[in-house]
């Protein structure tokens, strides 16, 4: 299943990003590959459409508390999402779209899967 034309443009900026910064390892010889899955786009909207706490997300996806854990971790990582703290005790973060690319990967694996 090919979510192509399903990525939201800003998602697509971001992804290339990761992708050229892959490419600048030197770890391959061809272009880097960096897709999103189902889950990828749907969280990307969400946050993009203005929910970035954890629970809402949640709640709004109807997705399984691990399985979300996993793909926020991973998109932090890659620089996609920065992840912000706004409260102590408990401990609980926000997520936004990393727009200035600060955070951006190095030397991730040359192909990714989200």
């Amino acid at each position: 299943m090919s979510f192509d034309n399903e990525v939201p443009a800003e998602l697509s900026r971001i992804l290339e990003r990761i992708a050229a910064a892959i490419d600048q390892t030197g770890k391959l010889d061809g272009k880097s590959v960096v897709r999103p899955n189902g889950w990828t786009i749907r969280i990307f909207r969400l946050i993009d459409e203005g929910t970035h706490r954890f629970q809402d997300l949640q709640e709004q996806l109807g997705i399984s508390r691990n399985i979300l854990t996993d793909q926020l971790r991973t998109m932090a990582e890659l620089g996609i999402l920065r992840k912000v703290q706004y409260s102590e005790k408990p401990v609980r973060f926000e997520y936004f779209i990393n727009h200035n690319g600060d955070d951006g990967p190095s030397g991730q694996p040359a192909l990714v899967r989200m």
